[in-house]
């Protein structure tokens, strides 16, 4: 599966959604490129553009975003444009590749109707790849990611996280929960740890 160009952009290797709504359960999506010679690439495994996208389990493995000339991110997943909803749950992404960084996942500049939710991602970086190539990129790091239950094996240490990653009580705080929140009135939401004292949490939350 490889989306690509000579002399313009390469979007979505393996899947794009620009419009309407796709939910993805058990699919594995694998060994697809995005290339581009001239200009950018983005999203060697999926790219979504617009529109509503559900992945639940499966994974995205050994996907490229590669430019010669231009930058190219999210070599695993990645998303953009001014309006989407994008929900991944439990998630294998495993050895994608992206030139410019968000080897595993990238998000375009915040807009105010573009959505985007993770739980359980589990996240093996490609090991070759040069020191210092993020994991996670956001265009807009000042703006968090709600992104709860995120666990890296492997060689994490030579891939930082270009992201600000949403608290348990800013996720729940959220307008998606409404003025009550998930807890309720009166409660609050805490972070788990996967273990005493880990700085890693899981995908729940403890309302107290």
């Amino acid at each position: 599966c490889t989306a690509t160009s000579e002399n313009w952009a390469a979007w979505g290797g393996g899947m794009q959604v620009a419009g309407g709504a796709a939910t993805l359960t058990a699919v594995e999506v694998d060994g697809c490129v995005a290339s581009s010679r001239l200009y950018q690439a983005l999203g060697g495994g999926v790219q979504v553009e617009g529109g509503t996208l559900e992945m639940r389990g499966g994974g995205v493995r050994n996907c490229t975003a590669t430019s010669e000339l231009y930058s190219a991110y999210g070599g695993g997943v990645q998303m953009s444009g001014a309006s989407y909803v994008v929900t991944l749950l439990d998630l294998a992404m495993r050895a994608n590749v992206a030139s410019s960084g968000g080897t595993a996942l990238a998000v375009g500049a915040h807009a105010s109707a573009a959505f985007f939710s993770a739980a359980a991602l589990r996240i093996e970086p490609d090991c070759a790849a040069p020191p210092g190539t993020s994991l996670i990129h956001s265009a807009s790091p000042h703006f968090p990611l709600a992104l709860r239950g995120l666990r890296v094996e492997g060689c994490a240490a030579t891939s930082p996280i270009d992201a600000t990653l949403l608290t348990c009580a800013e996720t729940f705080a959220s307008s998606l929960y409404g003025e009550r929140g998930a807890c309720g009135l009166g409660a609050a939401c805490v972070d788990v740890p996967v273990a005493d004292g880990s700085p890693l949490t899981t995908p729940h939350c403890s309302c107290i």
